[in-house]
């Protein structure tokens, strides 16, 4: 027997044997080239065995992957195994082999197996799959029925099959409630942990009929009779309150599911405090604040926690005060060096800089640029700080600041920003540099500083264009509106009035298709400084003079600096009138300020 020879028979023996009805199928019954040949057959590693609960497609996938089977190499195969389709196994094996590469004539080899052994379940099995495939759902259910009448699991490995076409049969007759039945008989026949199969099944049914109550009927059935895996049902039932826009139902279910189900407490509290972010978004303070103080009243290990989206809930609302005191609180508290605080001393300056106390916003911003220089991140350290000594008219020492941030920043990017958010930032540093410089009457550097911004940020325009987009999933985003009024006001500084033009028509378009019915006074103010821009740009001569660039307490341009950071990036797409953000419909569309109010 030639080496060739061997190896392709050793091939059959694996293909024969991995489909086999019992684990320890017989080489010699199956292949009698190999048992002629009086070679000892290598034992197949357990790795490659049919397993309890496996069924053929497991064996027969394997076995595909291994040999790249074909109908060529199956013939070939069958040839130098002596296969003879009168001999039961072989003649199914052989089927289910032209099973995996889509052979029609796995149906007679099929049945000519059936007819000597009609108890080999796995046969019924992989034939009632055949008639799955041809979409033939009659023939694949009675075949299923009988391989479930002899397969030794319990359950049978086709079950979840036979139940699924039953009820695909009785929904398409249009008996749901059959359809229904057919799968809750199902999960009275599995294990618990096996279930959840039939329970999706069930949801989909009345997800496409859009039946929410009955889909949150039955979670919380699943959560019933389920209690050792029913964390996916929790979330799937709050996920339906989401649908019919019950707020309170979903924030009641993420609560009940902390009470009962406290190895999984940490995700549900995560899911709380992402919807109070998502209100929070809209700037729909009430069920944001709702919710984070049920959370610190019914959830106290985790209070500093929801006292954090709180304040930050607060700072986008620019009360500046209450989030401050939260912040402080937190700060004093056991888990102020726990990770999720890691920025606290961050936001904590914030609040304070928006009261007007720039001593305890530079002490916290100090503090934490003291933090990150001695973890040895010297990039982008000073900036916050350097805004309060802007704000202070301690020009020089916000010049000394800003310049060893352009310093550092150079040694983690020697070639300039390679993003559109990096670039921005960099547009940010260099212009503060420039306002500086003027402030103290350093005309010459303070245009270098601005020309040297505007040339840094000219190569990301093109990747913005067109401005105006021709389809209906390119988003529209505020930030990008606001980066490329910066943008054009410092072009504007330096005198390249057409780039500035230009410029700013891209970010009035932005500006109209991120507006919101809910801006408030900051973001209506930026709405109309792209709008005076436009025009200032496009008036003859002389030309209005520009607005300032430094920044003031209690001014609106250092306001909706502060507030920004703690609210959405919002997004429009072309043909939808309310923004979208936060994934879109996973988070709270702008549609549900009407029906929040209501609760």
């Amino acid at each position: 027997m030639s080496k060739m020879a061997f190896t392709q028979a050793l091939a059959t023996a694996h293909i024969l044997q991995l489909v086999g009805p019992k684990e320890n199928a017989h080489y010699t019954e199956l292949n009698p080239l190999l048992a002629s040949s009086g070679i000892s057959i290598p034992k197949i590693p357990d790795s490659a065995k049919a397993k309890p609960g496996w069924t053929w497609r497991h064996s027969a996938s394997y076995s595909a992957h291994w040999n790249d089977l074909n109908e060529e190499r199956i013939k070939s195969l069958a040839a130098l195994g002596a296969y003879n389709c009168s001999v039961g196994l072989q003649s199914g094996n052989y089927a289910i082999a032209a099973l995996v590469v889509k052979l029609k004539n796995c149906v007679r080899a099929f049945q000519a197996a059936i007819d000597e052994h009609p108890m080999y379940w796995h046969f019924h099995e992989a034939l009632g799959d055949w008639y799955y495939r041809i979409n033939e759902k009659e023939k694949a259910v009675l075949c299923y029925w009988e391989a479930m009448k002899f397969d030794p699991k319990k359950p049978a490995s086709c079950a979840i099959d036979y139940w699924s076409l039953v009820s695909q049969l009785k929904k398409s007759e249009g008996d749901i409630e059959g359809a229904v039945e057919a799968l809750r008989t199902g999960v009275s026949l599995v294990p618990e942990k096996d279930s959840w199969i039939y329970w999706k099944r069930i949801a989909d049914i009345y997800r496409e009929l859009k039946d929410w109550e009955n889909l949150k009927y039955l979670y919380r059935e699943a959560i019933e009779k389920t209690p050792n895996h029913c964390k996916d049902y929790w979330r799937e039932l709050a996920s339906t309150y989401d649908r019919t826009l019950d707020w309170v139902g979903k924030m009641e279910t993420y609560f009940g599911a902390i009470m009962r189900d406290p190895e999984n407490t940490e995700k549900y509290a995560q899911d709380l405090r992402s919807m109070a972010r998502d209100f929070k978004d809209l700037q729909l303070l009430e069920p944001a604040l709702l919710i984070l103080q049920n959370g610190i009243n019914r959830h106290p290990d985790e209070a500093d926690k929801y006292k954090k989206e709180m304040a930050d809930c607060y700072m986008g609302a620019r009360k500046w005060r209450t989030a401050a005191d939260l912040y402080e609180s937190i700060r004093s508290g056991p888990n102020a060096h726990d990770r999720e605080f890691a920025y606290l001393n961050y936001d904590l300056g914030h609040a304070y800089l928006g009261l007007g106390d720039t001593t305890r916003a530079l002490a916290a911003y100090q503090e934490k640029r003291m933090e990150r220089l001695t973890a040895g991140d010297i990039s982008g350290n000073s900036g916050d700080a350097a805004y309060v000594h802007m704000i202070d008219g301690d020009f020089n020492i916000a010049i000394s600041q800003i310049k060893a941030d352009i310093t550092g920043n150079l040694k983690y990017y020697p070639n300039g920003p390679q993003d559109w958010y990096k670039a921005s930032e960099f547009l940010e540093t260099h212009g503060n540099l420039g306002v500086c410089y003027e402030a103290i009457g350093r005309m010459e550097e303070a245009r270098a500083s601005f020309q040297s911004a505007a040339d840094m940020f000219a190569k990301f325009i093109p990747k913005l264009e067109p401005f105006v987009h021709t389809d209906n999933n390119t988003p529209y985003h505020r930030s990008t509106a606001r980066t490329l009024l910066e943008y054009g006001l410092i072009l504007e500084n330096v005198g390249r009035i057409e780039e500035a033009r230009r410029i700013y028509e891209g970010a009035t378009h932005r500006y109209e298709r991120t507006t919101f019915v809910g801006d408030d006074e900051p973001l209506q103010w930026e709405n109309e400084q792209v709008t005076l821009a436009l025009q200032r740009v496009n008036s003859l001569e002389p030309r209005p003079d520009m607005p300032s660039l430094l920044e003031e307490i209690g001014g609106p341009r250092l306001e909706l600096r502060l507030c920004l950071r703690y609210r959405t990036n919002w997004y429009a797409y072309e043909h939808w009138r309310a923004p979208r953000f936060r994934q879109g419909r996973s988070g709270y569309p702008a549609m549900m300020l009407k029906d929040t109010v209501s609760h």
